[in-house]
């Protein structure tokens, strides 16, 4: 099966689970690959919020491509007290997480605490499946096991934990079971080529008209597209994610 096949699957695989969505669902939006993909496959039933400092650069990103769809984009714009008590709230429900996942978790949080409506999809597990972390890119790792075994023992049950603690249900296509099974299992070779990382999930993109500021924007964590990993920074001098 060459890449378009494989795109075209799993464009398959996103757009079955229409019917198990529930329409006004929020869409955590970061102007990334992943989240835009959910975006362009469930836009007339999910409403799509990014979340930073004031020209941060996943604001921009996600309001061009709102603008593309003639979609309205709602921001929450985060200030340093928003940030500073939602970075608590998640050491209370994990106090040995790491610098690095607070981050993530951060903005997580801050979308569990703003949003209006009652479920919130993510494209949590895209990075795991298809190969989107540096570390992948760089050649630090050409497996994704142990990046999975992370996911789903300690990210998923700590995210689980904090969507319910403010009454918020956590969505997440990409880890649905036939894309865990179909895609996760596939050669590091098919999914990263030289600069090239998330061949799929990419190519995915393209097929469904995504532009191509979106599909070639290389991967930058919500804590960094953010801004806020440059806050928790000043907060937390000198520590590092472990």
């Amino acid at each position: 099966m060459d890449v378009t096949s494989r795109a075209e699957l799993l464009l398959k695989m996103l757009g079955d689970q229409q019917n198990s969505i529930s329409n006004n669902t929020a869409l955590l939006l970061s102007g990334g690959i992943d989240s835009s993909l959910l975006l362009a496959t469930f836009n007339d039933k999910v409403i799509p919020y990014c979340i930073g400092f004031p020209g941060s650069h996943d604001i921009s990103f996600s309001e061009k491509l709102c603008d593309e769809f003639s979609l309205k984009l709602n921001i929450i714009e985060t200030g340093e007290e928003m940030v500073r008590k939602a970075f608590m709230k998640v050491m209370e429900t994990d106090s040995n997480i790491s610098f690095t996942d607070l981050g993530f978790e951060t903005v997580f949080q801050i979308a569990c605490d703003n949003v209006e409506q009652n479920y919130i999809m993510t494209g949590q597990g895209a990075d795991e499946i298809f190969y989107g972390y540096m570390k992948f890119r760089d050649g630090r790792e050409n497996s994704n096991k142990n990046s999975l075994e992370k996911l789903f023992n300690m990210t998923l049950p700590r995210e689980m934990k904090i969507a319910s603690s403010s009454g918020k249900d956590l969505i997440a296509p990409y880890l649905e079971k036939r894309i865990l099974e179909s895609f996760s299992a596939l050669p590091y070779e098919i999914h990263v080529s030289g600069e090239s990382n998330k061949i799929i999930i990419r190519e995915a993109g393209r097929i469904a008209g995504l532009p191509e500021f979106i599909i070639s924007r290389p991967k930058k964590a919500a804590q960094y597209g953010s801004g806020i990993n440059g806050f928790l920074k000043k907060e937390f001098p000198g520590r590092r994610s472990r």
